[in-house]
């Protein structure tokens, strides 16, 4: 019986580990994908007439559940309940914290400035790297530290022109919504081995209980609900099962960092196809923070090659 070949540690992950999973430029590509999904949902939400956050949040949360429940089907030919069985308390607690963690985020929003709270939120991947050292005994480069210490200055020049104090309710939920972000990359690299598409299905029926109950009134035009529905089935849905791939393949540190990309291409779009077009500052911020990305980027996928086998 032939022995096994030797395996070679790389920020907690082994390169067996990831040549299963594809590598790290796989999931940066990943990463990235899921970015790009999410950034939608600035120019979705151009489009809602009347309904407000928790409405918008309902319907959102019923499209994304719909989607998954048919590609669990799909995938599974029929048999739904196994899978469900198989995430264990794990995928639950996955569950519930993307639920939360969308919660907070809309939160955030109403309770504070839009700047302000993307600014505290884009501290995620400072929690990613301490939690992912910690847990998963994920070695953090140094390089990793620096794109991190980059990419947070220049999203405080983004969103410069729009800080306010706001008010400590605010700013505490757009802390707890950084926080659980990190959480949930964490945990998804923990458990990257079970399929955790389930554990978004349970969220979406969280998120959509919750929101749901809080809204009270959902009868809002169908111009909303076809774009409530279109955003949890195109920006959540997809959007955080990307995220799931891409957690196999790249380290904590480094995944909450690409995730980052997110808070520019956002406005972005809406640039680009409304004509909103965004300050000085929030261009110069926007372009160091890609900066830091691509330059992490660069240096975690050489390393990869440097330690791969010859």
């Amino acid at each position: 019986m032939p022995p096994k070949p030797p395996t070679t540690r790389l920020g907690g992950a082994s390169m067996t580990d990831v040549g299963r999973g594809g590598g790290r430029a796989a999931g940066i590509f990943l990463m990235l994908l899921a970015t790009l999904f999410f950034s939608s949902g600035g120019l979705i939400t151009r489009h809602i007439e009347v309904a407000n956050g928790w409405q918008v949040m309902f319907y959102r949360a019923v499209g994304m559940t719909a989607v998954l429940l048919v590609v669990l089907a799909v995938k599974e030919r029929g048999r739904i309940v196994g899978p469900f069985r198989a995430i264990g308390w794990g995928g639950l607690l996955v569950g519930f914290v993307i639920a939360v963690s969308m919660t907070a985020y809309v939160f955030a929003m109403m309770l504070t400035t839009v700047a302000s709270a993307q600014f505290i939120i884009s501290s995620a991947p400072v929690y990613a790297a301490f939690l992912s050292w910690i847990v998963l005994k994920e070695r953090v480069r140094g390089s990793t530290w620096i794109a991190i210490g980059v990419a947070i200055v220049g999203m405080g020049i983004m969103f410069a022109d729009g800080f306010a104090i706001g008010r400590l309710a605010g700013l505490f939920v757009a802390l707890l919504a950084g926080v659980t972000y990190a959480i949930l990359i964490v945990i998804l690299r923990r458990l990257r081995a079970i399929d955790m598409l389930p554990a978004l299905i349970v969220a979406g029926l969280m998120a959509g209980l919750g929101s749901g109950a809080i809204a009270g009134d959902l009868a809002v035009p169908a111009n909303d609900i076809l774009f409530g529905l279109l955003m949890g089935a195109v920006q959540t849905a997809t959007g955080f099962s990307l995220i799931m791939l891409a957690t196999r393949r790249l380290p904590a540190a480094e995944a909450s960092l690409v995730l980052l990309v997110e808070p520019i291409l956002g406005p972005t779009w809406v640039w680009i196809l409304l004509a909103e077009t965004p300050t000085r500052m929030a261009l110069i911020g926007g372009v160091i923070v890609l900066g830091a990305v691509v330059l992490q980027t660069i240096a975690s996928v050489a390393a990869e090659r440097r330690a791969a086998p010859a």
